[in-house]
């Protein structure tokens, strides 16, 4: 389970680092660290996210993990909106 979220925010940190080098541009942003550290967080979060769900599909029925992905999905969508 460690593995694989290490090696998910591996691939994304490589990919971070490849676009900050080839976005040489005008496009560059104020504060490049600080997109950096948001990037970082959330490849972070989203690597935790996917771990986590499969680890629950393999203790629980599918089609429960599939109910509650979908129900907390639309409950946090509509806070958000």
């Amino acid at each position: 389970m460690c593995a694989s979220v290490i090696n998910d925010i591996h691939e994304r940190i490589g990919i971070m680092i490849k676009l900050d080098t080839d976005a040489g541009g005008p496009g560059i942003g104020k504060n490049p660290l600080l997109g950096d550290f948001f990037v970082i967080i959330g490849c972070i979060c989203y690597s935790v996210s996917n771990v986590l769900q499969e680890y629950i599909v393999k203790i629980r029925p599918v089609y429960e993990t599939i109910a509650l992905i979908g129900t907390f999905g639309t409950i946090i969508n509509g806070i958000q909106m």
